[in-house]
């Protein structure tokens, strides 16, 4: 029988202060801090970003991350965050041994080995109906954050023509397992505005659409390996 204090005793603690939630070893649950989201906000639109993305909505468009310096900090610190407390899980570990030339039963410590960087940024204004199919994103870490919600599940449960409430997936984001053996659904509602959901890039995932009249604001980003710190590889 294993020693569960021992476990618990080699088990990642958080190295942050900032809160956040960690779901399985797929899904970061995070509030962006005041000025970083102010920032983000006040980034300026650039051209249209639908031949490059798989959505059915209504405005996608570029963002540049240099526009948003404090925020591309931010994100970066939570994609090394998750790296270190899920270094122990299947997939990231067997990416981790790709670059970590120390013992991978010590916490690894990303910035150690590699650099991060947000290299692709946009947003996503969608309307009634819009949605975004299964699918999943290029680079290490992929993100959304819900900027401007116009509805909240009550509201939108109201529309749904006397079904049952528990069966209202409106507006929803649905992350799945790549193993199928668990998916961790999102309610994307009024409340949920100025929250960071970061996921590994290989993470299949879908936007359902909402009913209520308004525009929905979400930006999304993906973050790649920018350089790597003395490489080793184990063989």
């Amino acid at each position: 029988m294993r020693d569960e204090n021992l476990v618990a005793s080699t088990r990642p603690q958080p190295r942050i202060s900032h809160t956040y939630g960690l779901y399985n070893a797929h899904v970061m649950e995070t509030k962006i801090p005041d000025e970083e989201f102010k920032e983000l906000k006040a980034c300026k639109l650039g051209e249209t970003a639908h031949k490059d993305l798989v959505g059915i909505v209504k405005d996608q468009l570029k963002l540049d991350p240099k526009q948003c310096p404090k925020f591309h900090e931010f994100v970066i610190k939570m994609a090394n965050e998750f790296l270190y407390m899920r270094s122990q899980g299947l997939v990231l570990n067997q990416l981790i041994r790709c670059f970590a030339h120390n013992n991978l039963n010590d916490h690894f410590i990303p910035e150690d080995h590699l650099k991060l960087k947000l290299k692709t940024l946009w947003l996503n204004s969608a309307i009634a109906g819009d949605y975004q199919p299964v699918h999943q994103h290029s680079g290490l870490f992929s993100f959304v954050a819900y900027v401007s919600i116009p509805h909240t599940k009550e509201e939108e449960n109201k529309l749904n023509n006397g079904i049952e409430d528990y069966k209202n997936l409106n507006g929803c984001t649905e992350f799945f397992d790549m193993f199928g053996h668990d998916s961790i659904q999102m309610n994307v509602s009024k409340d949920i505005e100025q929250t960071l959901v970061l996921f590994p890039a290989w993470v299949s995932h879908t936007a359902y659409p909402f009913r209520c009249e308004g525009r929905r604001i979400t930006v999304s980003g993906n973050i790649y390996i920018d350089e790597v710190f003395d490489l080793e590889k184990k063989v």
